[in-house]
């Protein structure tokens, strides 16, 4: 994770054996409670307050703010969490808040609650036993003491506490900014993990939820089953439940020591059995079923945090009557079944031997929808099936069976969701069969058979197609289907090119979609489309009536003129477009005038078509226009621009180089004369010279100033070994200036000597590494979605060098802004230090992203590696991958 800012911490310890009633070092956090210590576990807390504060939230998306608190080392089991957070912010439904523990675990504590009220987090301690759900908690100002987080703090309980536990706040919306002021966190472990066992109930007899009303459901669990002196330590729960309108469902779970939690109160809008097959568990990653998405194209979660915390229940008894009660709220017609339910308690101390766990249960049969007709599609809804030792693999398969639904065999590859039935199917019927297998056994879901297949209905054409739309050139036209019956038919399209009457057609090249642009082509044919309707019984076309014979398009009208641009000046260029037209299709060509000063008396330059112009030294005092003529179907149209400006004088024209002559040879202390050559000067103008010579390389380039503003020049020690030329820079009084050097001359050679002294060692200078590390990126078998999101991506990375080396993961920009988050969503980096380049890169999921990404089924991610060496280069490897529900 990319912290924005950390805190600085002060750690405040405190080990108090609260069984013992000792007292505290520190006050625990304000409002917390801490469920009754299990057999063999005597509790202690450490407390961690956080101090530097406070520090500024990103807004907008900018990125996440992360503070981090270190819980020393100590007992090695979880056993209850709670945090207390300070957080000024004047729109508090702007804020994202997670909590991660060191083993990597997130806890969504809030998601845009709070509404528009200010501050409401300052001052709340999250935790599991509080009765008030942040998701139902409706936010008039400041928020109570304790607040239940959407997520649950029991997912952390087991894990080893000692080391880092990080805050994220993330701040999803612009306008508004506020501060972490401070936050603490209170962890009460054991020494070591209790003695544990675990239990399985289940209840299968369906029970009727009447509308607007409750219904109970219980299941008693004996003391022969759970022991006498055993406590809570985790709790499970599966549901099948069957609803029109889940939305109207409230859920509560009630322990035999009278704690209680709410599963689910008004989630899942008016979609039917939105919660069905559900198991509820503190330890779900993905979204908490308050925040869950539910629509059309969901069956709800398969496995879901509640709303409230199955940690509520920690520490009770673990013997006695569990009580489900599923509420309607809603008067209406909405009506519903709870059709089983199941629980698997984990408990402190290991209770009696339970009996085998029980074999899973089919708490519903699959169902379909479709009709049962030859190129129909059949869609299966998944069956239901309880019992734990969860999770269930439950594959689907299609079988063809006979009239009365049995003598079935499976249809080779049909083993997805939907059906596409063919004509093989036809006077059987098809059932949609699942396999809930478990560790405790394995039970068949067999859905109803369908309806007898029947044979698809040819295509028939009741009523032709039309065409609409005004047959012109460069006019839109469109067809219509007309009416067909038939089964699942689809439709194709040609467009076709007729006499003017309408006979004689051809196909029109590429013209096969429902619409049609008229061509130049087209003028003075009627046009038809051709219809094919097809299914999996035959492929019938029919072709409408034809239209009008296409007419010309409407003379090319100009909307905007052309426009001369660029400096109008000798030596430089005038450009033009064609302005702006309407007429379809237009073809356009163009002229330049050359006219007087006020732009009249214009005069066509012979071979101007171009859309530049050069300008000469003829063309001062001239002003330029250009016409241009628009031509389509319908004819054509000249229009000319406005005058260019006056054409301005040039600078100087240099006619012949400059040059250089000596006497004899070229030696130091041979004089060079330099000659101006021939000039051309601007019309009205007279020019001035400035003399210049210059000290070049041996091929007369890479030129410095040789300080030497004469016409003669005397070569000097400084120019041994290079060559010289003189420079002429001719001003003209009309501003403008040239500059051009004569040809380089010879290099001027050392003198002569008579003692040639050794040459001083000169150290060689290793060349500069411009070479780039050879990287080889090596990706993990990526594991399902949830797991990954957790874990992170280990990258493997190859390279052939020390470098350091940086892992990122992308998402797709248009993924990014649906999701209200950055496209960055993790990043990692290591350094390649040993011999043979070998490194994995860790890269860690940013908090908004675990939370954001966890609910979708399929993640397109862009991994990108980059290594850069000492000196600086750098390799960019990246790869595209696919993480899978």
């Amino acid at each position: 994770m990319t912290l924005a800012t950390r805190f600085r911490t002060t750690t405040f310890l405190l080990t108090a054996s609260l069984a013992l009633g000792c007292a505290l070092a520190v006050a625990p956090l304000a409002g917390a409670a801490i469920p009754a210590a299990p057999p063999g576990c005597t509790v202690t807390t450490s407390s961690v307050a956080s101090t530097g504060g406070p520090l500024a939230i990103p807004d907008d998306e900018d990125g996440e703010l992360a503070s981090d608190l270190t819980i020393p080392a100590g007992g090695t089991y979880v056993w209850d969490v709670d945090v207390t957070t300070n957080i000024t912010h004047p729109y508090t439904q702007d804020l994202n808040l997670y909590l991660t523990s060191p083993a990597g675990t997130v806890v969504e504590l809030a998601t845009d609650r709070g509404g528009p009220n200010a501050d409401v987090f300052a001052g709340v301690t999250w935790d599991d036993q509080s009765s008030v759900l942040v998701s139902d908690y409706t936010f008039t100002g400041a928020a109570p003491t304790t607040l239940n987080p959407e997520g649950a703090l029991g997912a952390f309980a087991g894990e080893n506490p000692a080391g880092a536990w990080e805050l994220g706040i993330y701040d999803d919306f612009a306008a508004d900014a506020g501060s972490l002021v401070s936050w603490s966190i209170a962890v009460t472990r054991c020494a070591t993990a209790p003695p544990s066992g675990s239990f399985n109930a289940a209840k299968t007899t369906p029970t009727a939820i009447p509308d607007n009303a409750s219904v109970n459901s219980d299941i008693v669990v004996t003391t022969a089953t759970a022991g006498t002196t055993t406590r809570v330590c985790g709790v499970e729960v599966a549901t099948g439940l069957r609803h029109v309108s889940t939305g109207e469902l409230d859920l509560t779970l009630v322990a035999p020591s009278g704690a209680s939690t709410v599963l689910s109160s008004d989630n899942g809008s008016s979609w039917d059995d939105g919660l069905d097959g559900v198991l509820w568990t503190d330890g779900a990653t993905g979204e908490p079923v308050a925040t869950w998405y539910f629509g059309a194209d969901t069956d709800g979660p398969a496995v879901a945090t509640p709303e409230g915390a199955m940690a509520a229940l920690l520490g009770g008894v673990a013997a006695g009557t569990w009580r489900l009660t599923v509420a309607d709220d809603t008067a209406g017609s909405a009506v519903g079944s709870l059709t089983s339910w199941s629980l698997r308690v984990r408990t402190c101390a290991a209770p009696p031997a339970p009996a085998a766990a029980p074999a899973p249960i089919v708490a519903s049969i699959p169902t379909m929808t479709g009709t049962a007709q030859a190129g129909a599609t059949l869609t299966a809804r998944h069956a239901t099936f309880l019992g734990f030792t969860l999770p269930l693999a439950a594959p689907g398969q299609w079988r063809r069976c006979n009239t009365g639904g049995t003598a079935c065999l499976d249809i080779a590859g049909a083993t997805s969701d939907t059906y596409p039935i063919i004509n093989a199917d036809i006077g059987s019927t098809l059932r949609f069969v699942q396999v809930g297998t478990s560790a405790a056994g394995t039970v068949t879901a067999t859905g109803a058979p369908s309806a007898t297949v029947v044979a698809a209905s040819p295509p028939v054409n009741t009523v032709l197609p039309s065409v609409g739309g005004t047959a012109k050139d460069g006019s839109g036209m469109y067809g219509s289907n007309g009416t067909w019956t038939g089964t699942s038919v689809v439709y194709s399209y040609q467009w076709r090119r007729c006499d003017a009457v309408g006979t004689g057609c051809v196909d029109i090249p590429g013209a096969t979609t429902y619409d049609h642009a008229a061509l130049a082509a087209d003028v003075g044919h009627a046009l038809r489309i051709v219809v094919t309707g097809t299914n999996i019984a035959a492929a019938v076309s029919a072709t409408s009536n034809a239209t009008a014979a296409v007419l010309p398009a409407d003379v090319p009208a100009n909307v905007v003129l052309p426009a001369v641009a660029g400096t109008a000046r000798a030596g430089l260029s005038l450009t033009s477009g064609v302005g702006a037209w309407t007429g379809g299709a237009i073809a356009y060509t163009g002229t330049w005038k050359r006219c007087d000063a006020s732009g009249a008396n214009c005069v066509d330059l012979a071979g101007s078509a171009a859309t530049s112009l050069p300008l000469a030294v003829g063309d001062i005092g001239a002003t330029f226009r250009r016409s241009v003529t628009a031509t389509n179907s319908g004819g054509a149209t000249t229009v000319v621009s406005a005058p260019s400006s006056v054409v301005t004088s040039a600078a100087p024209a240099n006619m012949v180089l400059p040059g250089v002559t000596f006497p004899g040879t070229l030696a130091k202390g041979t004089v060079l004369t330099g000659s101006r050559g021939s000039w051309s000067s601007p019309a009205g103008a007279t020019m001035t010279f400035e003399d210049h010579w210059l000290r070049c390389d041996a091929t007369g380039a890479g030129c410095v100033d040789a300080h030497d503003t004469t016409v003669t020049h005397t070569v000097l020690t400084a120019d041994v070994g290079s060559t010289l030329r003189y420079q002429i820079t001719a001003k003209a009084t009309n501003g403008e200036s040239t500059t051009v050097a004569s040809a380089a001359t010879g290099v001027v050679p050392a003198p002569p000597v008579v003692v040639v002294p050794p040459k001083p060692v000169v150290p060689t200078v290793p060349p500069k590494d411009t070479r780039a590390p050879i990287v080889t990126l090596v990706l993990p078998k990526l594991k399902k979605l949830a797991a990954q999101l957790k874990a992170g991506v280990a990258l493997g990375v190859k390279v052939d060098e020390a470098s350091t080396v940086t892992g990122e993961l992308r998402i797709s920009a248009k993924l990014a802004k649906q999701l209200k988050i950055p496209v960055l969503v993790g990043s990692g980096k290591v350094v390649a230090k040993v011999a043979n380049g070998k490194v994995t890169v860790p890269v860690k999921f940013t908090l908004k992203a675990k939370g954001k990404l966890a609910r979708l089924k399929v993640v397109p991610l862009t991994i990108t590696v980059r290594s850069v060496d000492a000196a600086g280069n750098a390799k960019v490897v990246r790869k595209a991958v696919t993480l899978r529900r």
